[in-house]
C-alpha cells in the first residue's frame, strides 16, 4: 500500500500547460468521453475550482473523507459523476485504494462493496454492495509511483499532469485579481518566483487592505517578495539571462564560483526554472 506519493511528473502522464487544454479535458469528462480522468499537478493552480465550476452535475467528495465515509457518499450519489478532490489521503489507505479499484472499473456498471459488517449495514440502512454507473475524476497534488494497485487504477483512465507556466497562471489571475496594482506588481516579478500559487493574488490584496488601514502601504509588497525564490536560485536565473556566458557549462562554473554549490545544483535549478516558467520546449 502506498505510504507516500510523489510530486514528480507521473510516468506516462500527458503534460498540460494551458487552462484551455485543461478545460478541454474536464469538458470531455462532463460529456462522458472519459470514464476516469486523473488530474495531478502542483497546488495553487485552481484544479479543484475548475472541476467544481465546470462540472455542475457532479458530486465532489473531499479527499479528507475516511474510506467508509467515501463508501456512503458513493452510495448516496450513485450514478452521478464523482469528483474525488484532494484525493492524496485515499491512496494511503488500503480500504480507500480498494474502493478506487472498484469505482474505476471500465465496465459501464460497477459493483461497489464494503467488506465489514458495520452498524449501518447490520441495521439494513446501508447495503453491503450496490451497483453504480458513476464515472470518476480524481484531483490530486501528487500521485503514487511504482505501486501495482495504483497502477491498476491508472491504467483504466487518462492521466494528465497540469503544470501551467507562470505567465499562463498570471493571465488566468487577470479574471479574478481585482486590483490592478497588485496584478501588475506580481506580473513584473514573475521571473523571481520559485513557485507561484494563485492564492498569492488574494493574500496580497488582504495585506494591502491591512496596510492601508494601518498606514503601512508597503507591507503587501514585502509579503509578495517574501514568496519569491531563494537567493541561490535567483543567481541561477540571472546567469541564464547573461548573454556574456555562451553555454550552460560556463554558467554552471560561474554559479559554483558565486554560491559555492555544485554545477549539478545549477542544472537542477535550471530545469525547475524552465519547467515552472514555461521556457521549456
Amino acid at each position: 500500500m502506498p505510504k507516500n506519493t510523489s510530486r514528480k511528473v507521473p510516468k506516462g502522464a500527458e503534460i498540460i500547460r494551458t487552462y484551455d487544454d485543461f478545460y478541454a479535458e474536464i469538458d470531455a469528462f462532463e460529456h462522458g468521453e472519459r470514464n476516469l480522468l486523473i488530474v495531478v499537478g502542483p497546488p495553487g493552480t485552481s484544479k479543484s475550482t475548475a472541476a467544481r465550476t465546470r462540472l455542475k452535475n457532479a458530486r465532489t467528495i473531499q479527499g479528507g473523507s475516511t474510506p467508509y465515509r467515501l463508501y456512503i457518499e458513493l452510495f448516496e450519489n450513485r450514478d452521478l459523476p464523482i469528483v474525488l478532490d484532494d484525493a492524496d489521503k485515499i491512496f494511503r489507505n488500503k480500504d480507500g485504494v480498494f474502493l478506487l479499484k472498484l469505482l474505476t472499473q471500465t465496465d459501464a456498471t460497477k459493483v461497489i462493496q464494503w467488506n465489514s459488517n458495520t452498524t449501518e449495514i447490520r441495521r439494513g440502512e446501508l447495503p453491503a454492495e450496490f451497483p453504480t454507473t458513476s464515472r470518476t475524476m480524481i484531483v490530486a497534488n501528487s500521485w503514487p509511483q511504482d505501486d501495482p494497485d495504483i497502477a491498476a487504477v491508472e491504467s483504466r483512465g487518462h492521466l494528465v499532469y497540469f503544470v501551467p507556466s507562470f505567465a499562463e497562471m498570471h493571465r488566468y489571475a487577470a479574471g479574478f485579481c481585482g486590483d490592478p496594482e497588485v496584478y501588475e506588481f506580481i506580473g513584473e516579478h514573475l521571473p523571481y518566483f520559485d513557485r507561484l500559487d494563485l492564492r498569492l493574488y488574494y493574500k496580497a490584496r488582504q495585506f494591502k487592505a491591512t496596510g492601508e488601514r494601518t498606514g503601512d502601504g508597503e507591507a503587501w509588497k514585502r509579503y509578495v517578495r517574501g514568496q519569491m525564490m531563494e537567493a541561490e536560485k535567483r543567481v541561477a536565473l540571472d546567469l541564464l539571462g547573461d548573454e556574456m556566458l555562451s553555454s550552460d557549462h560556463q554558467r554552471a562554473k560561474e554559479f559554483s564560483r558565486i554560491t559555492g554549490l555544485s554545477g549539478r545544483t545549477f542544472y537542477r535549478y535550471r530545469t525547475e526554472i524552465e519547467l515552472r516558467q514555461g521556457q521549456a520546449a
